[in-house]
């Protein structure tokens, strides 16, 4: 994932450089939805049974992260109800 300013978010996770800020977000359409299977995640038995719940939860989270070069907000929207997420580019205003 690159922003407009060429920033590349992917290759500097790879360097295992994190000199941007990211958020974890849930729409508030589904946050009650998010919240029950994320209770099932704690109650879960078993690795198995564990990882799926946790597989299904996050298919309600989505990611903000903020340009370290030009303060734009790029948004990849949660999956859920979704064949992909999208991705909405954000510019700071003054």
């Amino acid at each position: 994932m690159r922003c407009h300013c060429g920033y590349d978010f992917a290759k500097q996770m790879l360097k295992g450089s994190r000199a941007f800020q990211s958020f974890a977000v849930v729409n508030n359409r589904d946050y009650q939805t998010f919240l029950k299977l994320e209770t099932k995640v704690l109650r879960a038995r078993g690795s198995d049974a564990k990882l799926g719940a946790i597989a299904r939860s996050s298919e309600y989270v989505g990611c903000l992260h903020v340009c370290p070069k030009c303060s734009r907000l790029l948004l990849l929207q949660p999956h859920a109800g979704a064949s992909d997420g999208s991705l909405v580019r954000y510019t700071r205003e003054d």
